[in-house]
């Protein structure tokens, strides 16, 4: 496989960030000649330079884009994003080793792994159970101080997925995430989940609860919209 001078550099640096041995990529790092300055045109010509180099995002669908279902979309890669800034390289190795995942990589990489593992998940209030009437057919909608909401049990039956869904910044939106009994993909090209549990519980700066807050809907459609699928034990 051909790489280019740069993609090198990043691979040895990471090598020897994880501890390793990078000796003989160096080796081979100082027999590539470095790169051409790119030729100014002569007037009335256009200037055409052949680029070699990937882009940080075509680099992440190499190194992990196969550890999500639909590959580094745009809203995974700007999840990404967002955790290379939030976090430090010690960080995200300690938090790997904790996950009994590999430490070695740089800040996305390492994010990569450990969002598709599960985590940066909101961690699930503990949700309290009435035997109430239901109507599986209507939406509910069930607030609260935090500790004192029931939801009758049927809602919470069979809830076999969660889901993150990564809603497009540039639409005012934010990641949410929401539990399910099962999901489909319609002819029209939607994706159609059944008994879904939304969670949009108002937090503080300290991700506290301050007012619990559920919903229940019959079903949800998401359009142009990734997401990632967690099936539950």
């Amino acid at each position: 496989m051909r790489v280019s001078r740069k993609e090198l550099v990043e691979l040895i640096e990471s090598i020897e960030a994880g501890g390793g041995d990078a000796t003989e990529l160096r080796a081979e790092l100082s027999q590539l000649e470095p790169p051409a300055r790119p030729q100014m045109p002569a007037r009335g010509g256009a200037l055409q330079v052949e680029r070699e180099e990937l882009t940080t995002g075509g680099r992440l669908s190499i190194e992990v884009g196969d550890l999500f279902p639909g590959g580094i979309t745009t809203e995974i890669f700007n999840k990404l994003c967002d955790l290379d800034g939030q976090y430090n390289l010690k960080q995200l190795k300690d938090m790997c080793v904790e996950a009994g995942l590999s430490a070695n990589g740089h800040k996305k990489k390492l994010a990569a792994k450990l969002l598709a593992r599960g985590y940066f998940m909101e961690v699930e209030p503990k949700i309290m159970v009435s035997t109430e009437g239901v109507n599986l057919n209507e939406a509910h909608e069930w607030r609260g101080k935090p500790g004192t909401v029931k939801i009758p049990e049927a809602y919470l039956k069979g809830l076999n997925f969660e889901i993150i869904a990564f809603v497009r910044k540039e639409r005012g939106g934010y990641d949410i995430s929401f539990r399910c009994r099962g999901y489909e993909h319609t002819p029209d090209g939607q994706w159609r989940f059944e008994g879904v549990i939304v969670d949009s519980s108002h937090r503080n700066a300290q991700g506290e609860i301050e007012l619990a807050q559920y919903s229940y809907h019959p079903e949800i459609y998401l359009v142009d919209t990734a997401f990632m699928v967690y099936p539950k034990a």
